[in-house]
């Protein structure tokens, strides 16, 4: 197998094989937690290439930050979705209830050892990801130092364009607020994003036990094939290595 090609184990079904061995809510459950992996795993994919290393530039400190702040953000809106799913979920009767309570409390006991990650992920929802209020930047603006420097970078093409107030206003003025003498907004930020990975882990982890018990357990007679993809070079990376996205693109439309 070439460098460029990568295996997959591959399970096909329909919709009707589907509905005819699982219930209404089991196939519900399989169609949310699908959905929430897969968009979980795209954005951990992009969230990968965070690593807040500064480079000896404001402005591209600033672009950088901006865009990893976005994607941090839009992960952290899935898992905690993902997350308040699968809470639910122990509820239900069955397979999947025992599986979400046996995930539950492996994420409740983590939770309770490390309480601020997820105290900064829910706070960073509600101010700064799923809503961007003129009173919540109000609210935020009167925790700024009148000292702050803020920039505006103008690009030709206004794609490539940035705009530090928004991250002041929405990311640190918000953090200000949960600060203390143990952790510091450097700090805040590294508790968020070992929750956001270490979730992302533990609500995949879910989803994988659940599709075993609904498709593998309840279809013994599919088999499960192995396929090969292909993938150009631009479209591997190795998480091991520096990976760092790109923050200018050349010729977007305008």
């Amino acid at each position: 197998m070439t460098l460029g090609q990568k295996q997959y184990h591959k399970i096909s079904l329909t919709m009707g094989d589907l509905k005819e061995k699982l219930s209404t809510a089991e196939l519900a459950a399989l169609s949310v937690s699908s959905f929430c992996a897969s968009e979980t795993n795209n954005l951990k994919k992009l969230a990968k290439a965070i690593n807040y290393e500064g480079i000896d530039s404001q402005a591209l400190n600033w672009l950088i930050l901006g865009q990893e702040s976005s994607i941090l953000r839009a992960l952290t809106v899935r898992l905690l979705e993902f997350r308040r799913f699968v809470l639910k979920c122990q509820n239900q009767n069955g397979v999947l209830g025992s599986i979400a309570t046996e995930v539950g409390a492996i994420i409740s006991e983590r939770e309770e050892s490390r309480p601020f990650g997820l105290q900064v992920a829910k706070h960073m929802r509600d101010q700064a990801s799923a809503h961007s209020s003129l009173d919540d930047a109000k609210k935020a603006i009167n925790h700024s130092s009148p000292n702050t420097e803020v920039i505006f970078l103008d690009s030709e093409n206004r794609h490539n364009s940035y705009y530090s107030i928004g991250d002041q206003v929405f990311i640190f003025d918000n953090l200000l607020q949960l600060s203390n003498d143990i952790h510091d907004i450097r700090g805040l930020i590294n508790e968020w994003h070992l929750w956001a990975m270490q979730t992302a882990d533990d609500l995949t982890v879910f989803h994988v036990r659940l599709m075993h018990a609904l498709v593998l357990d309840r279809f013994p007679d599919n088999r499960v094939s192995n396929e090969t993809i292909t993938f150009p070079n631009n479209l591997i990376s190795d998480a091991t290595a520096p990976i760092r996205l790109p923050v200018f693109y050349e010729n977007m439309p305008k």
